[in-house]
């Protein structure tokens, strides 16, 4: 069995890792090691390598010529929703704990560098929401409407057992026990099995939380830029 896990940054997929490989007593493969999402051929070596008992997360935009990859290789695929308001949220933070980790700084390249070191009110976070941010509307869209199974991070925050019992109809029947044991062992708050970093982990932004977060000028954008989106990935923009 191998299972390919893709999701945005921060959307519980260190925690969703743990819990298929826990389940399935699978090796997890450090998401670190894979490719840059736009390289299909490196995509394609890195798949080769992939163990045959595995499971791994990467951030990989939703295409065809991808999901033919992943099937030539045996690889399942389950993809992370999340409320986009509460991922730019979590986006944010990201980028705040990254420009500050022992004095890293976040390279010019990265399409968060311009949020770092500043505070979410920022004239500078509406900008990044009003056009790079787009670009993670598509990825959320891609994988929706990809037919892949799709596991939301609210339920998986509030029901982990649950989505378990979700996948297990397309991945492969768990029993009871195999689903608690790995409940338990993957608490969000592991450091060591839902986290390939050991260290300290950022807070978590729980759901709901771009409702306390944003200011009322943000949501008054988002929605009239992107509330057709969020409705259609089952959201609600209000």
């Amino acid at each position: 069995m191998r299972v390919l896990i893709a999701s945005p940054r921060k959307t519980g997929n260190a925690q969703l890792r743990c819990l298929v490989a826990s389940a399935y007593g699978l090796e997890l493969v450090g998401s670190r090691d894979a490719p840059d999402a736009s390289d299909i051929t490196a995509i394609g070596s890195w798949l080769e390598d992939f163990p045959d008992r595995g499971v791994a997360h990467a951030s990989f935009h939703h295409s065809p010529e991808l999901v033919t990859l992943l099937a030539a290789h045996g690889v399942s695929a389950i993809a992370i929703l999340r409320h986009p308001f509460d991922l730019l949220v979590s986006i944010h933070e990201i980028a705040q704990r990254r420009s500050s980790k022992k004095g890293r700084r976040l390279q010019e390249s990265d399409p968060w560098a311009p949020l770092a070191g500043r505070e979410l009110e920022d004239p500078a976070i509406l900008e990044y929401a009003i056009d790079g941010f787009s670009d993670e509307i598509a990825w959320l869209k891609g994988w929706h409407e990809s037919g892949v199974p799709l596991v939301r991070f609210e339920l998986l925050e509030a029901a982990p057992s649950q989505v378990l019992a979700h996948l297990a109809t397309t991945l492969g029947q768990l029993d009871d026990g195999q689903i608690a044991r790995a409940v338990a062992g993957c608490p969000a708050e592991s450091l060591v099995w839902s986290s390939p970093v050991l260290g300290r982990r950022m807070p978590p932004v729980p759901s709901g939380a771009w409702r306390e977060r944003l200011t009322g000028i943000q949501l008054s954008v988002l929605r009239d830029r992107y509330g057709e989106d969020v409705r259609r990935l089952g959201y609600e923009p209000a």
